[in-house]
């Protein structure tokens, strides 16, 4: 690695970029070629092309309800996204646009995060090395591959943005307080995680040992609060005022488990899932990480800067908090993408003394084996985004008591394979596991189109019907 920076090129910090994004393109080219996976993205995309072929809508996003039956999803920035690609690939939706601009989200994502870190923390060399990390790592493989999963890295990208700003505006220019404020905000109308940031803004003062002038703290509170009352306002109007059920003591119970499996998927990415379903998820990997970990701070590793090992802690913890506390039991993966920058933080101030004597070439060759194995595993798992079938077959190998793996499962074998003895094997055990009006509609379109003698058959009754 240390060859690699001080070569002449790389000390051009363009050729750093263009090396990471070319990794990325590497990496990832394959998605390109990938359909939709009908998890999400039919609904997100598919179903939407009436509202995304009227340009008007464009001005509407922030008060459009993308997905009525969801009480707490508003992502206005995530539907101007679907727009552009929609407009794009010329209103073909062509799975290639979308994916490309996975794609390209993630390089950008990796590349504002290697600017963060040498600007503000490490070395060109060190910051590369964790930007290697953070752009191969098996974990985010679902933020790139599966279309939906870009809402994170839109709010990695803002949130990173914002704190590239306050970090300059800390050095005395009042014009980057206001462009941080406005990438929070954008990061806040892409997800509500971004909420916690005005906090790690502070955490941030602490870890840097820089103060802020009263003048400077008063505007930034006020721009804040204008922001959040502005948020919570048109969220609540789009949202309405619904407050679920909430089993707060099983919310409690759960969160040390979903902690647990995170953590086991970052240091030992071998158990991913599409679906990660929370009864089904095995907590062994996780343990076995947190022991030798605990081990290893304690008689092995030490760190350099107390204050950033904290603040990357506290950035891990406060974005991972929404996810801890979902009301739902599916843990999706993408959520690990921005409290992964924490981690990156913190892990970049742990040594090992014992390492110092060893050489250079030694050290390079063992983190380009790591790079390699989480690219090789990172190929491999981003298949399983290929296809409706591929994915929800994955899906069921992960999550076999999740009743609606089984439901869109049949679906596919319904209206996308069409076949209809598979559909009618698994949307019987959906229906089985849990009885619904959906399984119960897509139970009677199989008799039906027995009825009428076969899917060609009941495709002419329908087109005779119109």
């Amino acid at each position: 690695m240390k060859n690699l920076v001080e070569n002449k090129y790389f000390k051009n910090d363009f050729y750093v970029y263009l090396f990471i994004a070319a990794v990325i393109l590497l990496l990832y080219s394959q998605t390109l070629y990938f359909g939709f996976t009908w998890f999400d993205d039919d609904w997100l995309v598919l179903t939407q092309s009436s509202y995304y072929s009227e340009k008007i809508n464009l001005l509407k996003v922030f008060s459009y309800n993308i997905i009525p039956w969801e009480y707490c999803y508003y992502r206005p920035i995530l539907i101007v996204s679907f727009f552009t690609d929609f407009f794009i690939s010329n209103q073909t939706m062509s799975p290639v646009f979308y994916h490309l601009t996975n794609i390209l989200l993630h390089m950008f994502s990796a590349s504002l995060l290697f600017y963060f870190l040498n600007k503000n923390f490490l070395s060109k060399k060190e910051a590369l090395a964790w930007t290697l990390v953070f752009a191969c790592h098996p974990v985010l493989t679902q933020a790139v591959a599966w279309i939906p999963g870009r809402n994170d890295s839109i709010l990695f990208v803002f949130a990173i943005l914002s704190f590239i700003f306050y970090a300059k505006a800390l050095n005395g220019k009042t014009f980057d307080m206001f462009l941080c404020v406005l990438f929070w905000a954008l990061a806040l109308f892409t997800k509500e995680n971004a909420i916690v940031m005005p906090l790690l803004f502070i955490f941030y003062l602490f870890a840097v040992r820089k103060k802020i002038s009263l003048k400077k703290g008063i505007v930034f509170s006020v721009l804040i609060s204008i922001i959040l009352i502005l948020f919570t306002m048109m969220r609540t109007n789009v949202l309405g005022k619904f407050t679920p059920k909430i089993n707060y003591v099983e919310i409690i119970l759960n969160i040390p488990k979903i902690l647990i499996i995170y953590i086991g998927k970052i240091f030992m990415p071998l158990n991913l899932s599409p679906i990660p379903y929370l009864p089904d998820e095995n907590i062994i990997y996780g343990l076995s990480v947190i022991v030798i970990l605990a081990v290893l701070l304690i008689f092995v590793f030490k760190i350099k800067n107390k204050r950033l090992f904290y603040f990357g802690l506290a950035w891990f913890a406060l974005f991972l908090i929404p996810s801890l506390i979902t009301l739902q039991s599916i843990m999706l993966e993408p959520r690990i993408y921005l409290p992964f920058a924490g981690l990156i933080i913190s892990l970049s101030q742990i040594y090992i003394p014992q390492l110092k004597s060893v050489s250079e070439k030694i050290k390079t060759s063992a983190f380009a084996a790591l790079i390699l194995l989480f690219c090789v595993i990172t190929f491999s798992y981003s298949k399983t985004f290929e296809s409706p079938l591929v994915f929800w077959q994955k899906a069921l190998l992960s999550a076999p008591s999740y009743h609606a793996v089984y439901n869109n499962l049949g679906r596919v074998y319904l209206e996308n394979e069409l076949d209809i003895d598979k559909a009618e094997i698994y949307l019987k055990k959906a229906f089985e596991m849990y009885g619904d009006k959906k399984n119960r509609d897509n139970l009677e379109k199989i008799n039906e189109i027995r009825k009428a003698g076969g899917i060609d058959e009941y495709i002419k009754l329908l087109q005779q019907n119109k």
